[in-house]
């Protein structure tokens, strides 16, 4: 048995597990960023304004801290990053800018407007 869930990588509290705080704040972090999803930008790079709780996607050829993270979200938490590998397809709000839709694929997130696409 794998110690994450399938669709949203949740990790598992395990039987013999310290600390399990620990693993269920963690899944809380990321229900909390990927249940109904606002997207503040698509950015290359990581803002130094961020506030917590914001949540970025990262774009392709990023550099600084989201170095080799290309289309994944990237969520403020306690003062750092938190990377996560979107789902096969998704919704986002991104306000004040139109909603989204994006899908990834082994060769990356893509994204565009809800009113360029209404289905992937």
């Amino acid at each position: 048995m794998s110690d994450r869930t399938n669709n949203l990588a949740l990790p598992y509290i395990l039987p013999s597990q310290a600390q399990k705080h620990v693993t269920h704040n963690e899944a809380l972090q990321r229900l909390d960023a990927i249940v109904q999803l606002c997207i503040v930008e698509v950015s290359s790079a990581p803002p130094s304004d961020a506030s917590e709780g914001q949540c970025y996607l990262v774009a392709e050829g990023a550099g600084g801290s989201w170095s080799g993270k290309d289309s994944m979200l990237a969520l403020r938490q306690n003062g750092a990053w938190i990377y996560i590998q979107p789902g096969r397809a998704g919704v986002a709000s991104s306000p004040p800018r139109a909603n989204f839709v994006f899908s990834a694929a082994a060769s990356g997130a893509r994204y565009r407007s809800m009113s360029t696409v209404l289905f992937l």
